[in-house]
């Protein structure tokens, strides 16, 4: 058996472990670490099983330890199989002969990747939008939903931790954002703790809670594009709100948002009801917004890109502003 890496040995993807976890002989293992440019948590391979002479099959791996990689393994082990869900085929998630979380998954590199940077058409983004109702309508009594983990933090403590953030960032952030949007932060150093629990109040569903357009590849069919969501290590109950309205604000230029969002969200039927949800998941991905921007610069370009287009480029501050979220403040 033959592992290897440039850097390192993954030594729980042994020939053995995946003979017995794909249920076909595998007599030799090449993997490649991927994803490092764009930033990837964890540890993803690009894994090629060989078996005799037989053309290589090409899986993904993500391993850890990571507490993100074992729901992700709950995910893909107990709840996909009972949902028509947007997720790549799974063929193992659980433990590696070590006991190390593993998840392995089918290979789409042919797939288009989504882009956060750049953001979506309006048929990418209704694609997207269409293809997670079957997660969100599914039943919070499912007893795999109801064991996962409720969305957000203890109010109390992110409402002090926003006003610590937003009083080191003030200054800066007030030229950067326009009057209107600086005064939703200084509103929120009071407020955030009741934006947050009312969301956490609201009825709960199946939340990706990390949806974006970089957790997206679009893979061609006879039909056109499917999209895949991947990276579903976030996943827990919450208001639905929380994955459609930050997805919306981070997919649409701000006149796309201005002429489009309405229509897309009206097509969901999800009900008039989900408005003030969404505004306020927009001042909760807004208060998130201004944490990522506090801490240490990041390591990889994409991420500091990602993180100074997060304001910098109008989508999320156009958003505020449509959908009129100070109003539930």
């Amino acid at each position: 058996m033959r592992t290897q890496n440039e850097r390192d040995p993954w030594t729980p993807l042994t020939s053995q472990f995946l003979t017995e976890a794909l249920n076909r002989r595998v007599d030799d293992v090449t993997c490649t670490r991927i994803g490092i440019d764009r930033g990837f948590a964890g540890t993803v391979l690009r894994v090629r099983a060989h078996t005799g002479g037989l053309p290589a099959l090409t899986l993904v791996a993500k391993i850890g330890p990571d507490p993100t990689l074992e729901r992700e393994v709950v995910f893909y082990r107990d709840l996909a199989p009972r949902l028509a869900m947007p997720a790549p085929r799974c063929w193992y998630a659980g433990p590696a002969a070590d006991g190390t979380p593993v998840v392995l998954l089918e290979d789409l590199a042919a797939a288009r990747p989504g882009d956060a940077l750049v953001g979506a058409s309006i048929e990418d983004t209704a694609s997207v939008l269409a293809c997670m109702i079957p997660v969100w309508r599914h039943p919070a009594t499912d007893p795999v939903v109801a064991a996962l983990s409720a969305w957000g933090t203890d109010p109390a403590v992110r409402q002090e931790r926003f006003r610590l953030q937003w009083t080191r960032q003030r200054e800066r952030r007030s030229c950067e954002l326009g009057r209107h949007i600086w005064v939703v932060g200084e509103r929120l150093c009071d407020s955030l703790g009741a934006v947050t629990d009312a969301l956490r109040r609201a009825p709960a569903s199946v939340l990706h809670s990390d949806l974006h357009l970089d957790n997206v590849l679009f893979e061609a069919t006879g039909q056109g594009t499917d999209p895949v969501v991947v990276d579903w290590g976030s996943i827990c109950r919450g208001p639905v709100a929380a994955d459609v309205f930050p997805f919306l604000a981070m997919s649409l230029s701000p006149d796309e948002h201005v002429r489009h969002a309405a229509e897309l969200l009206a097509d969901l039927g999800l009900g008039e009801g989900i408005l003030d949800d969404g505004r306020r998941s927009l001042l909760s991905h807004f208060a998130g917004v201004i944490g990522w921007r506090d801490r240490p610069p990041r390591v990889h370009a994409r991420e500091r890109a990602l993180c100074a287009a997060a304001l910098g480029d109008g989508r999320l501050v156009g958003a505020l502003q449509h959908w009129d979220a100070a109003k539930v403040l």
